[in-house]
């Protein structure tokens, strides 16, 4: 259910009740709204209930636009959208939900959407609503981020760290930076790299609806012109927050994936049988200071499939060599919140419509 109430001046509220399609077997986790507005000079839309609903802000532009909102749907729910500032006349061409099946018999879900379409006049006397749906069928892209930039839309998901040959018994946890490389004499430096990413699979049906997935990281150092590979990591591994200090409990070290819980069968994640992968995921070419990324895509798949998520091993071709070589990247920890690691995946819905039809209208 869809309705729309002005609650002050220039602002309008958009109800969408999910309690509907929880009824019928459905979990809705996004909507589409599709806005015309070509005489409005700014409006904001904000989250009134604080539904972890995303892509919320300032719309300039005096065209028409799809926003995409996500959220965590309970059968409870009523999302509200806050439409601020909106002074001249602007419409609602469409709203689209995003669901899932949510069927205790089902092993495995399928997301599908439930489109209608609508149209909104307002002024600041009166709002009038009216919706009516068709069947149809197509897909939707989005791109979503997951890291601890501050415009990361999934935060609280990564962890990073440098393991060294030289100290292999520290911590590297806390630092700003994660390093590759060789420091000293021949001591080895890698980075270990991971992010939870099991909310994407309350956004997809499957794997074969990513589209592509790409870990972007910050150098902000380098030495030499180097080739760097990644690796999927087998063993399970934890940060830490040592800065070049003694490893607390489970921490991860050059000798130990979980100091005195589990070791790296050969230390540095140098087994190729039990420690990490023996074939790279993806290797690039870093020849200058700034974003670089990587090709993670199958992996991601992977990990949608039940792989086990242990992230990435970083490993620089020059590593153990008898010269002071390395790239710098900023961690999650650096102060610095724009230059943070993050996962950037592109993936697509399936959507579905139903026939329907409804009619509101309100003066205030």
């Amino acid at each position: 259910m869809v309705w729309v109430s002005q609650f002050e001046e220039g602002s309008y509220r958009i109800n969408l009740d999910s309690i509907g399609f929880w009824r019928y077997g459905y979990r809705p986790f996004a909507v589409r709204v599709t806005l015309d507005y070509p005489n409005v000079d700014r409006f904001t839309i904000e989250d009134d209930e604080d539904n972890s609903l995303v892509d919320i802000g300032d719309y300039t532009s005096g065209s028409e636009e799809s926003i995409v909102f996500f959220g965590d749907s309970t059968a409870n729910d009523i999302w509200k959208l806050s439409m601020r500032d909106a002074t001249s006349e602007f419409s609602i061409t469409n709203i689209e939900f995003a669901v899932k099946v949510c069927s205790s018999s089902s092993s495995s879900s399928s997301s599908s959407r439930s489109s209608s379409s609508s149209s909104l006049s307002s002024s600041s006397s009166s709002t009038s609503f009216s919706s009516s749906s068709s069947s149809a069928s197509s897909t939707i892209n989005a791109t979503k981020t997951w890291g601890e930039n501050a415009t990361d839309d999934y935060q609280g998901v990564a962890e990073d760290t440098r393991i060294s040959e030289g100290p292999a018994d520290d911590n590297f946890g806390g630092d700003s930076t994660i390093i590759t490389g060789t420091e000293g004499t021949n001591q080895k430096l890698r980075t270990l790299i991971k992010f939870d990413l099991a909310s994407l699979n309350l956004l997809i049906g499957s794997s074969n609806d990513v589209i592509s997935a790409k870990l972007w990281m910050y150098s902000d150092y380098l030495d030499v012109v180097a080739d760097h590979a990644i690796y999927k990591i087998k063993k399970d591994w934890n940060e830490g927050i040592g800065t070049g200090t003694a490893p607390a409990l489970g921490e991860s070290t050059w000798n130990d994936a979980r100091y005195l819980q589990e070791s790296w069968t050969i230390a540095g994640c140098s087994d190729t049988a039990t420690d990490r992968d023996s074939t790279a995921t993806d290797t690039i070419t870093i020849s200058a200071v700034g974003w670089v990324n990587w090709d993670i895509t199958q992996d991601v798949k992977d990990f949608v499939d039940g792989s086990t998520n242990n992230g990435w091993i970083i490993l620089h071709e020059n590593e153990g060599g008898a010269s002071f070589i390395i790239t710098d990247f900023y961690s999650k920890e650096n102060a610095d919140d724009t230059r943070r690691p993050y996962v950037e995946i592109e993936f697509e819905f399936t959507e579905s419509s139903s026939s329907s039809s409804s009619s509101s209208s309100s003066t205030p």
